[in-house]
């Protein structure tokens, strides 16, 4: 094991064995399944699909959702091929079902950012829900134990990259959002 899995192991027992209680393993299971396979953000998504205000919006959400999803985790998950620290060390015992992807990057945390960043670019108003909606989804991976803190920050820096790169092409090339 190297320093900094070492490091990122000390993190996930500190959070696992002075966090862990019968009220949080509720609130963040509740917030890791909000995050499953996008949900949240498609539903939100299409709403904004489906008024006229915010329309352009809610398509480059999904488009910046559909990109990261094909780049995290159909290319770099796989390629990457990070084994999960509920995987290595089994005897931390799970509340949710033990995933069977690769850990690297954080499928839930890249979406959440993704997201959370249009939805900041269409109106900034939305982040007063969507920013904090964000941070438990991305912590409670870490709280679950499915996933090393730098998967987490990774997809932070990769999802704000992707929505800023597709806002960009949208604007550039589309002509919108036509956002001020």
């Amino acid at each position: 094991m190297n320093f900094l899995t070492e490091i990122e192991f000390k993190i996930l027992d500190f959070l696992h064995q002075n966090l862990s209680c019968t009220f949080f393993d509720y609130f963040f299971e509740f917030f890791t399944v909000l995050g499953d396979a996008g949900i949240i953000w498609f539903i939100i998504g299409a709403v904004l699909i489906f008024t006229t205000k915010y329309r352009k919006g809610g398509i480059v959400m999904l488009c910046a959702m559909a990109l990261g999803f094909l780049t995290g985790n159909l290319m770099i998950k796989p390629l990457i091929a990070r084994y999960r620290p509920c995987w290595i060390n089994d005897a931390v015992q799970l509340i949710i079902e033990i995933p069977t992807d690769f850990s690297f990057p954080s499928g839930h945390t890249l979406s959440s950012v993704i997201c959370c960043t249009v939805l900041g670019k269409v109106n900034r108003k939305f982040l007063i829900f969507a920013l904090p909606l964000t941070c438990l989804i991305a912590f409670s991976r870490l709280y679950l134990y499915v996933h090393f803190p730098t998967d987490v920050l990774f997809s932070v820096a990769y999802g704000f990259l992707v929505a800023n790169l597709t806002w960009y092409l949208a604007k550039r090339f589309f002509h919108y959002p036509a956002i001020d």
